[in-house]
């Protein structure tokens, strides 16, 4: 008896971090991420001249951002409903296929970035031809072809599930783990790991590289550190914790693991999940860290996107 009770209260747990939990958070992230990235999108588009290597890539992040803020009302429509699917097979393939698109798009042009900061900093005299908008084309067209060949496997793996009348729509880490663990080593090393230990090494050369110059302001060494920090804060808060938690939740979701276990694991990667999508605001830091124009636009124009979306109006008759 004492077992079963043990058992229930794991998967309530569950239950009630997916109905409750997930569908704040993810509504939580909606309402501040589409605020943010239509300012974001409004000033590169508007405001921010010329573009730059570094702007194009910037508003693909922006776009793949809000494709996946555009996905989150479906999961918080989900969630809410007891994990009870109602908009077909084709939208629980393309509303999860989005999360891993916007993740790893977003994981990838980070690394192009701060390859590029590298490189300005090794040859400073290269900094401006650097910036050309053709070196972000570039980037552009590399990081979706490579992204591309990464998660469309995805698709076919992705599908709606009928148990008992219940029809759900499961993420990746809760699939069979026999077809995917293979899969998903190979997803999590080429997607992330690769990446973060390339900013990583980017960050070391671009501080000792900035040591070796006593002549510089601190103030500009400061500004040239910052950005590659940044990126290097979204990795490890937003994606870190992520695909570790993932690659425990995928290895536990046997039968040969008690259920207690498997839902305390489900338990703890539900929670650690929604870091991934809160990625789509720590982005924001990255704007207005990689430009004065950015900066100096995005508070006005937040309000004026806030006020437009959310303050009430009176229709006069």
């Amino acid at each position: 008896l004492r077992g079963n009770y043990v058992t229930n209260n794991c998967t309530d747990l569950v239950d009630q971090l997916k109905r409750y939990y997930l569908t704040v958070i993810y509504s939580l992230i909606f309402i501040l991420g589409v605020v943010g990235n239509i300012s974001a999108l409004l000033i590169y588009f508007f405001k921010v001249r010329p573009w730059k290597n570094t702007t194009i890539t910037m508003i693909h992040i922006a776009m793949t951002d809000f494709l996946y803020l555009m996905s989150l009302p479906f999961l918080v429509k989900y969630y809410s409903n007891n994990d009870f699917w109602t908009l077909g097979d084709f939208m629980c393939k393309l509303v999860r296929f989005i999360f891993h698109l916007n993740m790893y798009g977003t994981i990838h042009l980070l690394m192009f970035v701060s390859i590029f900061r590298c490189i300005a900093v090794i040859y400073p005299l290269k900094a401006p031809d650097l910036q050309k908008k053709r070196w972000g084309l570039l980037v552009i067209f590399i990081s979706w072809i490579t992204i591309g060949a990464l998660i469309t496997p995805m698709l076919t793996m992705f599908s709606t599930q009928t148990t008992n009348d219940t029809v759900t729509c499961l993420d990746f880490a809760s699939l069979d783990p026999q077809k995917i663990q293979v899969y998903n080593f190979i997803l999590t090393g080429l997607g992330f790991f690769i990446p973060l230990l390339i900013v990583l090494i980017c960050y070391i050369i671009i501080v000792m590289k900035l040591a070796e110059r006593p002549e510089m302001p601190n103030f500009r060494k400061v500004k040239a550190r910052r950005f590659v920090v940044l990126i290097l804060v979204v990795f490890i808060i937003c994606f870190l914790p992520y695909h570790v938690l993932r690659i425990i939740r995928i290895s536990t979701n046997y039968p040969s693991y008690s259920s207690c276990v498997t839902n305390t694991v489900q338990a703890v990667y539900i929670i650690i999940r929604t870091f991934a999508g809160i990625n789509t605001l720590f982005d924001l830091l990255l704007y207005t860290a990689a430009g004065e124009q950015f900066k100096k636009a995005f508070i006005p124009t937040a309000a004026s996107v806030w006020h437009c979306l959310f303050t009430p109006r009176l229709v006069q008759l």
